[in-house]
């Protein structure tokens, strides 16, 4: 029997994130200085910081165009401040060139994001107005993996035609008053060789893995970022049957998407209670295999999630992610799944929250 992990995310808001997750990024800035003999320590440091703008702008062009279009409108704060974004930077080589009379610094320069993403919240539409003028949503995000595959051989069928040709050919010969008449019979053989090749898919089996890190992850990521979440269950327990999460457990059991009446009643429903937005998400644990680098077990999680307005008649995508696939190491697998996991799930409801807060969506 299939089996299959549904994870509800909980409707709480969280504080904001520590503002210590570090980054390092390496940087390149140079400068031209106008003495004869020495660079001023006023150059020096401006190449140091122009080493510190280029880490960042390594670090931002990996956001995607969502987040980066969210940056844009804190990048000049940033610049402004660099030392308190941008607080170290290590020299890995440096070098003057009398000749041009350019001094050139290579670094690598410790960025703090979370420092970023508290900027980033604080100009977000979301966060600037009431709670009263929030609206609701909930997520259902459905995680599976896969413990065997039966695979089936093709099945082929040939057919063979043949085709049988004869010919005669007649003689006369002409002896006094006689006639004598003689024949030879040739017979030409072909064949006609065809058939159809019928493949069937192979059969899946799911098991059922931890949700808790996930559920976790994706409460931090929304519930930092200001929207009020509302749990899928107590939704469900509201829709008079309309929003059914056993339907979606069944759906992704037997196929790769949600059937489009189990997303219809889920719509219906959550417009019916006014929570104008629904996420759903699928994720796919693949099979692990060995690093060859570090030696650990490594798994790969295929993440493909949506975010619908359903407070209209006919439901709107309005922020997507996937097919993507992020992936984890772990001393075991069960270690190695539950971080892929979590980490497919931050970087999804990431994505998600920075096209929603682009669209000033709240």
């Amino acid at each position: 029997m299939k089996n299959i992990i549904v994870i509800f995310c909980l409707g709480v808001l969280f504080t904001s994130l520590a503002t210590g997750q570090m980054v390092e990024k390496q940087g390149v800035g140079q400068m031209t200085y106008d003495r004869k003999f020495n660079i001023k320590t006023s150059d020096r440091q401006q190449a140091l910081d122009m080493a510190k703008v280029n880490a960042l702008q390594s670090l931002t062009a990996e956001f995607d165009t969502a987040k980066q279009m969210e940056y844009a409108k804190i990048e000049s704060l940033v610049k402004s401040d660099l030392d308190r974004f941008v607080p170290s930077l290590m020299i890995l080589d440096e070098d003057v060139d009398k000749k041009t009379k350019s001094y050139t610094v290579v670094g690598r320069a410790t960025i703090n994001l979370g420092l970023i993403d508290m900027e980033l919240q604080k100009v977000s539409a979301v966060r600037n107005v009431s709670e009263e003028e929030r609206s609701h949503m909930t997520f259902i995000f459905l995680a599976r993996k896969a413990v065997s595959v039966k695979m089936y051989d093709d099945k082929v069928s040939q057919r063979i035609d043949t085709t049988s040709i004869e010919e005669i050919s007649e003689s006369q010969a002409l002896d006094g008053t006689s006639v004598v008449a003689s024949g030879e019979t040739y017979t030409s053989n072909s064949s006609t060789t065809g058939g159809s090749t019928e493949s069937k898919s192979d059969k899946i089996e799911y098991d059922v893995s931890s949700s808790d890190d996930i559920n976790t992850t994706v409460m931090k990521v929304f519930g930092n970022a200001g929207y009020e979440v509302v749990e899928a269950e107590m939704v469900a327990d509201e829709t008079d049957g309309q929003m059914d999460l056993a339907a979606f457990v069944a759906d992704f059991s037997q196929g790769d998407d949600i059937t489009p009446p189990t997303r219809k009643g889920a719509a219906n429903g959550c417009r019916d209670l006014d929570i104008r937005f629904l996420s759903i998400g699928k994720l796919d644990i693949g099979q692990n295999s060995k690093d060859p680098v570090t030696g650990m077990i490594e798994v790969v999680v295929n993440v493909n999630a949506k975010v619908y307005d359903v407070s209209k008649r006919f439901p709107k995508t309005v922020s997507s992610v996937g097919p993507v696939q992020y992936s984890a190491l772990g001393q075991t697998q069960t270690v190695a799944e539950r971080n892929a996991l979590q980490r497919a799930g931050e970087k999804a409801a990431g994505e998600l929250m920075s096209q929603m807060r682009a669209k000033n969506l709240y």
